[in-house]
């Protein structure tokens, strides 16, 4: 999926960034060995905000920094609770499955776009 979603964010017109509940050294490692800065404009981990989802205030924190408006917004999680939290938000939210099916949604986002 990794290599397919880089691909895409070349040409995508989206800013992308990832919200995770992870430790320093797991986020610091991810990053560097999946070159994730070629995918993520920016990472908002739980390490460095103070927060965890589902806490609302890493969404709330991530929306704000990044001046769009929970209607603007698009966040996949492969944990439904996560996905819940963020709809509770108003946030559009998918519940990642397998590639296939999230790979669909994401070339949906657009085409809903262009319109």
């Amino acid at each position: 999926m990794l290599p397919w979603l880089k691909e895409w964010k070349k040409n995508c017109g989206f800013r992308v960034f990832s919200i995770n509940n992870e430790s320093r050294e797991l986020n610091d490692y991810r990053i560097k060995k999946f070159s994730l800065h070629q995918l993520f404009d920016g990472f908002f981990s739980s390490c460095h905000v103070g927060m965890r989802k589902p806490d609302p205030g890493i969404f709330q924190l991530a929306i704000g920094i990044t001046q769009v408006r929970p209607e603007e917004c698009v966040y996949f999680d492969d944990r439904l609770m996560l996905v819940e939290a963020a709809k509770k938000l108003g946030i559009c939210s998918f519940h990642h499955q397998d590639f296939k099916i999230t790979r669909k949604n994401i070339i949906n986002l657009k085409k809903q776009k262009l319109k």
